[in-house]
């Protein structure tokens, strides 16, 4: 029986013993911030959760980039078209086609 009695005393002790956990009182405070996309896409996957830290210049979200795709395909094309127009123009005008200016610029000498 008198080991009953020491076993509330024995947990005590070594209760007061322990490092005693930590405490704080107040508010925490955190910052809301609005993100914004700079183009319109639908978004494919969402990369954090709500309440979750994020990095500056982590990634939050991913979008669909067909759209993307296709307008670079675009681009690449119309830079294509136009370095295969710098290309004729730096060649010149061919002997055909400087004969036909020379006999518009004939005719219209002769009609006026």
């Amino acid at each position: 029986m008198s080991f009953l009695c020491s076993l509330p005393l024995a947990a005590q002790l070594f209760g007061a013993c322990a490092p005693a956990a930590p405490l704080a009182v107040g508010y925490v405070e955190g910052d809301y911030v609005l993100l914004a996309p700079i183009e319109v896409a639908q978004v494919e996957t969402v990369a954090v959760k709500r309440g979750d830290r994020v990095a500056p210049g982590a990634t939050v979200v991913t979008l669909e980039s067909a759209d993307a795709k296709i307008t670079v395909a675009q681009a690449e094309a119309a830079l294509a078209q136009a370095q295969a127009q710098l290309a004729d123009l730096q060649v010149g005008k061919r002997p055909e086609e400087i004969a036909v200016l020379k006999a518009q610029v004939d005719m219209a000498r002769a009609q006026a």
